[in-house]
């Protein structure tokens, strides 16, 4: 009796065994892990973007005399611009693909857009699906044997697709041009390695395509405040349920809610989340997937607020961790923000792994009011930006590369509130260099807020 006892309860334990064993490898997966796709179910603070909403130009250039207008991200132009363009592009690309056109070198250029990131094109995309897959970075609209066409660029310089505007899309066209030069603008040059070098007397290669103004520019001094977080929303994008995590309180006033894995970090001008159980992936995306990806994770966890754009999707591999990671920076009537920490995000297959969101807004003061600043010419920010390049360097490279060169703005502290400073930005041989647009004294890194 009793070996029949032990023999069944044997049998039990093994079977029970097997079960579990069973669940864990094929059954529903635990709460911590699906989270993520309960948290998309139930909270949507906002909806996904299509790639052409979520990759803007770094750049649109119209031609104009001696030079070119300039417009980018936070402008009204800007938007209206390149809404334009999109039209236009897909009209002239949606019935069959053309063939190659050889036009001549110095054909009339009137319009660039310059698209850092990539903006995916072709087949399985929404933009120009009739294209064979590709990387659109540069797009010119120019004219030829008194017709206009539109020339699509890759990475390499190269061009993998052209089209010839029919009578009606040239019509529109001259009336993009002509909303181009409404507004009375500077004008700006497409800076090369020969003009930088003889302004800092030394070899300077250009790595991008930077426009400079040609005349001074007055900017103005500017409040920021940090934007407002829907707090309880945003717990419930992170957390199953937010009620459940501890809490801890700092003394700076900021709260880390945590559920034992994963904590979220609030202050008062942004937050930081993380997620290390997840370090431990795999990103097997393409660079296409990976941005739309990206801009998914952003809307759900806090929103696109306007102005905000995003500068850099990028893949790297660390020990057993391969991760995507894309950053995003806020920008004002087409001048950048620098703060002290970027917008990033981290993620890879298993999902987010880190965000960190500091997003400041430009508070608009009468113009009667406003605190001008007067740009320095930009030949003598590049050159003390390279004195002080090299006077920061143990090491003295043979090669110096401009990696960015822009007007912008750098948020620091004032006396009871924060403020956005005009400055010269400039990266040589990835070191960030700020310099306070018209006596070009330098912002150093800890002076960002």
């Amino acid at each position: 009796m009793k070996e029949t006892l032990k023999s069944l309860i044997l049998i039990a334990l093994v079977g029970t065994s097997l079960l579990l064993t069973y669940q864990l490898w094929y059954g529903q997966q635990p709460v911590e892990l699906t989270a993520e796709e309960d948290i998309y179910e139930r909270i949507v603070i906002e909806q996904p973007r299509p790639p052409e909403q979520i990759i803007f130009p770094e750049t649109i250039a119209t031609k104009a005399e001696n030079g070119f207008y300039i417009f980018r991200e936070g402008e009204q132009l800007y938007y209206r611009l390149w809404e334009k363009i999109l039209g236009l592009t897909n009209s002239a690309f949606e019935e069959e693909i053309p063939g190659a056109v050889d036009l001549p070198e110095g054909t009339p250029l009137l319009l660039s857009c310059y698209l850092n990131p990539f903006l995916p094109v072709g087949s399985d995309q929404s933009l120009l699906p009739i294209l064979p897959e590709g990387e659109l970075v540069r797009l010119d609209l120019v004219s030829w044997n008194e017709s206009y066409w539109v020339r699509l660029f890759t990475a390499a310089d190269e061009v993998f697709a052209e089209a010839e505007l029919t009578a009606a899309q040239t019509a529109a066209l001259k009336e993009l041009i002509v909303l181009a030069a409404e507004e009375e603008r500077a004008i700006y040059k497409l800076l090369d390695s020969n003009a930088a070098t003889a302004a800092v007397g030394e070899n300077l290669t250009v790595a991008g395509a930077f426009f400079l103004p040609q005349q001074e520019i007055s900017l103005a001094r500017y409040p920021v405040k940090a934007e407002t977080i829907d707090r309880e929303q945003l717990l419930k994008t992170f957390f199953v349920d937010y009620s459940l995590a501890r809490t801890i309180e700092e003394k700076d006033g900021a709260v880390i809610y945590t559920d034992g894995e994963r904590g979220l970090r609030l202050t008062a001008a942004g937050f930081e989340y993380s997620y290390p159980r997840l370090e431990e992936g795999e990103a097997n995306q393409t660079v296409a997937e990976a941005l739309n990806s990206s801009g998914t994770l952003i809307s759900f966890h806090g929103g696109w607020p306007s102005g905000l754009r995003l500068e850099k999707v990028a893949h790297s591999r660390l020990g057993r961790s391969v991760t995507y990671s894309a950053q995003w920076r806020m920008y004002y009537r087409g001048y950048p923000l620098y703060a002290a920490k970027p917008t990033r995000i981290v993620f890879n297959d298993r999902g987010l792994i880190h965000f960190s969101r500091l997003i400041y807004n430009i508070q608009a003061v009468d113009q009667d009011q406003a605190e001008l600043r007067v740009s320095a010419a930009w030949q003598e920010a590049l050159k003390i930006a390279v004195d002080l390049f090299r006077q920061g360097s143990e090491e003295q490279p043979a090669e110096l590369k401009l990696e960015a060169f822009n007007l912008g703005y750098a948020v620091v502290a004032g006396v009871n509130e924060l403020w956005a400073e005009p400055i010269w930005h400039i990266q040589i041989n990835d070191r960030r260099i700020l310099l306070r647009v018209d006596n070009l004294l330098q912002f150093k890194a800890e002076d960002l807020q």
